[in-house]
C-alpha cells in the first residue's frame, strides 16, 4: 500500500499556466511580472491525484515579494525558492456529483433489499463522506489548513514542517516545494547503502517519536488534526540542508594540519577567552530529522465534549478501566439507543482491554490491534460513532503502525501520558 501512495498517473502538460498565474496572483501578473518572478516553470506535472495536478517552478524571492506586495519571513536568506503549483482538475465537481448520485441510488437500493442494515445509517455516512470530499475540492480549505498548521508547529522547536502558502484561490494553491524523501523509504529500503547512516536505531527512533508527538499535539493541544497522514503525505529530510541552508548539526569542513597546530598553540598560551564549540561528523549526532507533512485537504476538529471524552477514553485504557471505556464509546455514539445491550457491550470492551493489558508492558501493547478489535465490537453492537472521533482514532492507528515499523519499541501511551494528564 505504501507504494501506491507514492505512485501517480502519467504527467500532464501545463497548458493553462498563464491563466493559472493570473488567477492566483491577479490579472496582469503574467504580463507585468511573470518573467522576472518565475525563473522557470516545468512544463509537465510532477504529481497528480483525484482532485488536482501538481506542477513545479522556481521564483526569484525579491521579485515575488515586490510583485505581490508581501514579505515572506520564511524566505529570508534565499535568492530563489522552488514552488509547487497545485491546480484542481477541470470538471472535478461535475464528476463528483455524478459519482455521489450513483452512490446514493445504490445505497437506497441496498436498504430496500436489506432493511436490516439501516442501523448502520449508510445515507448519513455517505452525507459525511460527501462533506469531506467537497471540502477537498475547494483548495482554499487546504491552503487555510496549511497556514494554521504552520502557526501551530514551529519546525525549529518541533521538528515538523508544513509548506508555506504563497497564494491561493478556490482552484489553485501556490506553496513552497518541499524537498525530502518519502518516509516509507526508511522501512522499504533497509539495504540501501545511501541510507545506512540514517537507518540506525537511534535515528529511526527519533523519527518515530517526532511523528507520534506531532499527532498527539494535533489531537490534544491544537484540536486540529491532519486527517490523511499516510506515508505518501510525509517526507523526511535531515539537517535542513535539502533547502540549500546549512543545518546546525552539520560539521564544518575539516581543519588543515596548520589550523590544528595553531589551535594547539593558542590553547597552550591561554589565548582563548571564550569556549570553543566543536561540531562532529558522528552520524548519530549529525542526522537530525525533520518531518514535512503535505496535503492538508482533510482536517478534523473535535467538539470540546468529544475532546474530553477522547482523553478520558485513552486514560481509561491506560488505567485498565475497560468498562468505563465502553461507556465513553457509547457517549460518542450519535444514537446510542441502537445498541441492543449497552451493559453487555461495556462488559465485552472491559474483557478486551483486560486481555490486551494482561501481563504486558505498555511498550509491547499493540494499540492499533486493540482499537481495531474495539471497532469490531462497535459494529457488532450497532454503536454508531461520530465520524470525527473515528477519523482521529484511525489516524492514531495508522501512525502507530508506521511508527512501530521504524521503532518496534515505540510506546505511544508513554508519549501520550503528558497530554492525557494535561501536562504539555
Amino acid at each position: 500500500m505504501s507504494i501506491l501512495h507514492t505512485k501517480t498517473r502519467r504527467q500532464r502538460y501545463f497548458r493553462d499556466c498563464d491563466k493559472v498565474l493570473d488567477e492566483v496572483f491577479g490579472e496582469g501578473f503574467v504580463k507585468n511580472h511573470k518573467d522576472e518572478v518565475f525563473v522557470r516553470i516545468e512544463p509537465y506535472s510532477i504529481g497528480s491525484g483525484c482532485i488536482a495536478q501538481v506542477y513545479k517552478g522556481t521564483v526569484n524571492v525579491d521579485a515575488l515579494e515586490r510583485a505581490v506586495g508581501k514579505k515572506f519571513p520564511q524566505f529570508n536568506g534565499y535568492v530563489e525558492r522552488e514552488v509547487a503549483i497545485k491546480v484542481a482538475e477541470h470538471g472535478v465537481e461535475e464528476q463528483i456529483n455524478l459519482d455521489l448520485s450513483i452512490l446514493r441510488n445504490a445505497t437506497s437500493l441496498v436498504l430496500k433489499l436489506m432493511p436490516s442494515l439501516s442501523y448502520l445509517e449508510p445515507l448519513s455516512a455517505l452525507a459525511q463522506f460527501e462533506m469531506v470530499l467537497r471540502r477537498q475540492v475547494d483548495l482554499r480549505n487546504e491552503a487555510r489548513a496549511l497556514q494554521r498548521f504552520s502557526e501551530n508547529f514551529d519546525h525549529k522547536k518541533t521538528g515538523v514542517k508544513f509548506p508555506t502558502v504563497i497564494g491561493y484561490t478556490k482552484n489553485i494553491i501556490v506553496e513552497t516545494f518541499e524537498h525530502g524523501m518519502y518516509i516509507n523509504r526508511l522501512v522499504a529500503e533497509d539495504n540501501d547503502p545511501q541510507l545506512a547512516t540514517r537507518q540506525s536505531p537511534k535515528v529511526r527512533r527519533r523519527i518515530a517519536l517526532l511523528g507520534a508527538r506531532a499527532l498527539l499535539k494535533m489531537i490534544f493541544v491544537d484540536n486540529f488534526v491532519h486527517g490523511d497522514l499516510h506515508p505518501g503525505n510525509i517526507l523526511i529530510r535531515f539537517n535542513e540542508d535539502d533547502q540549500g541552508l546549512p543545518g546546525v548539526h552539520n560539521a564544518p569542513p575539516k581543519e588543515t594540519i596548520f589550523e590544528q597546530l595553531l589551535e594547539q598553540i593558542r590553547n597552550w598560551l591561554g589565548w582563548r577567552t571564550t569556549p570553543r564549540v566543536r561540531f562532529t561528523d558522528s552520524p548519530e549526532l549529525a542526522d537530525e530529522p525533520t518531518l514535512v507533512m503535505l496535503d492538508t485537504g482533510i482536517v478534523v476538529s473535535e467538539t470540546e465534549k468529544n475532546l474530553r471524552n477522547l482523553k478520558a477514553l485513552f486514560r481509561a485504557i491506560l488505567q485498565k478501566q475497560g468498562y468505563k471505556a465502553g461507556e465513553l464509546l457509547l457517549s460518542h455514539a450519535e444514537n446510542s439507543r441502537n445498541c441492543r445491550d449497552p451493559h453487555e457491550f461495556c462488559l465485552q470492551v472491559d474483557r478486551l482491554v483486560a486481555k490486551a493489558m494482561k501481563e504486558r508492558s505498555l511498550r509491547s501493547l499493540n494499540i492499533s490491534a486493540l482499537l481495531s478489535e474495539m471497532f469490531s465490537l462497535v459494529a457488532a453492537h450497532r454503536v454508531y460513532l461520530d465520524s470525527s472521533f473515528t477519523s482521529v482514532v484511525l489516524s492514531v492507528m495508522v501512525l502507530e503502525g508506521f511508527g512501530r515499523s521504524l521503532d518496534p519499541d515505540l510506546d505511544l501511551f508513554q508519549c501520550a501520558r503528558p497530554y492525557l494528564l494535561n501536562m504539555v
